[in-house]
């Protein structure tokens, strides 16, 4: 599922603006660490890690 239709998704079933906001952060703030995530451990399979 693509970023787009997860925000969607959370439009869809919040019930005020507020909530949709909260939402979209929290999954904002997931989906940044998950790419740094994904880049550091990159980095380190390519013995690249950053000291």
């Amino acid at each position: 599922m693509d970023i787009i239709s997860i925000i969607a998704g959370l439009l869809k079933n919040t019930k005020s603006l507020m909530e949709f906001e909260e939402q979209v952060k929290i999954l904002m703030q997931k989906v940044f660490t998950q790419w740094v995530g994904d880049v550091f451990e990159k980095n380190e399979e390519k013995g690249d890690a950053l000291e």
